[in-house]
């Protein structure tokens, strides 16, 4: 048999025009995360990746692979830690773990590519700060002062392990007037309580 229908080289009529980078959302440990919150020595990377054509992470072409710097030195290859959303190609994430990591602040370079060789990044800071106690960082509540409610937030260095929270408030000749307890199995990077 044969079919003459086939047509070899050349382009569609029909190509869609695509000239926006992806969607490149970037964190530390998890998506609570702030940037400038404190981490422990091996954090993870997490990044969220939208592209409505797709994220591009074959590595076809000079320099189109998934990469990450950190501290404007060190680069690395994160094309096999890119995982797609289940039936979704325009919808992804990286986890990517960081080891031994020193104390004191870091930045960290994210570069991603679609498929039309478009490319966008996301920058985020961190501090290490020693992980054989509970670092906090960043604490306060809003608004302050408050009548009926108000919301607390912290940075610390415990992501993703157990936390036992206590927080008391106070009036302003000091005595406790509430005490709230929260326990995490598995803490989120940046705390909020209401």
């Amino acid at each position: 048999g044969s079919n003459e229908a086939v047509v070899l080289g050349g382009t569609s009529d029909s190509i869609l025009s695509d000239t926006k980078g992806p969607e490149v959302l970037l964190y530390m440990n998890d998506d609570k995360w702030i940037s400038g919150g404190t981490t422990n020595s091996n954090p993870y990377m997490y990044v969220k990746l939208f592209d409505e054509s797709g994220i591009n992470t074959s590595g076809s072409g000079v320099g189109r692979n998934l990469t990450a710097t950190l501290d404007d030195g060190k680069s690395f290859i994160v094309n096999d830690f890119y995982q797609a959303q289940q039936n979704d190609f325009t919808h992804g994430e990286i986890r990517y773990p960081l080891s031994n990591l020193s104390d004191g602040k870091h930045t960290l370079t994210f570069k991603a590519w679609d498929v039309y060789n478009n490319s966008s990044t996301a920058t985020t800071e961190f501090y290490v700060v020693n992980e054989a106690s509970l670092s906090v960082s960043r604490l306060l509540n809003y608004p302050n002062p408050f009548f009926n409610s108000t919301t607390f937030h912290f940075d610390h260095n415990k992501a993703n392990q157990a936390l036992d929270v206590q927080i008391q408030i106070m009036n302003i000749n000091g005595q406790v007037v509430k005490n709230l307890h929260t326990h995490f199995d598995q803490a989120p990077s940046h705390f909020e309580h209401l």
